[in-house]
């Protein structure tokens, strides 16, 4: 499937940004050759490029000088139906959970015009400095910008500091 960034699924036609995602209409040069649907693996990168969103718009975009970058720690989806091809779909996230130096989102995937669920994906990621190589604490903004943007009842805030860095480290080298 191309595009795998957002920038280059920006410059595709049938592709719009909204204020808490991306609409999408699913082109036919991203599926797989025989089949009639989107298989999982394009339904993560369009997921990604719906994060990468985020990232420049909630975080990137209240940053001013310290050099920041997150690392996915884990992610879960669950592929309800199947997305086929020419459905307009719509990628949503909410920010669901948040910690000292991570936080996790959730992106649901629903047909545009029945808000039929396709799939959710949950993604935790930490916080990462890329000078450091280790894993930090964001600025006292970001942090009080997730935790206003949490969504309801569903907010885990853990008040344990959780040192990654050496784990991280590792992982790099």
């Amino acid at each position: 499937m191309k595009p795998i960034t957002l920038d280059l699924l920006l410059k595709q036609e049938g592709v719009l940004c909204k204020e808490s995602g991306l609409f999408v209409t699913i082109h036919p040069s991203w599926i797989v050759t025989g089949e009639d649907r989107l298989s999982y693996t394009n339904i993560i990168r369009l997921v990604e490029c719906c994060r990468e969103y985020h990232w420049n718009n909630d975080i990137m975009a209240k940053i001013t000088e310290t050099p920041i970058d997150s690392i996915t720690k884990s992610i879960d989806g669950n592929f309800i139906t199947p997305i086929y091809v020419g459905s307009q779909i719509s990628i949503t996230y909410k920010i669901i959970g948040v910690r000292r130096i991570g936080y996790t989102l959730k992106f649901e995937i629903c047909q545009a015009d029945t808000y039929t669920l396709h799939a959710v994906v949950v993604l935790v990621s930490v916080f990462y400095d890329p000078l450091g190589r280790k894993a930090i604490r964001p600025p006292d903004l970001i942090m009080r910008y997730l935790s206003s943007a949490c969504a309801g009842d569903s907010v885990l805030k853990l008040d344990t500091e959780i040192d990654l860095s050496e784990t991280l480290a590792r992982e790099l080298k």
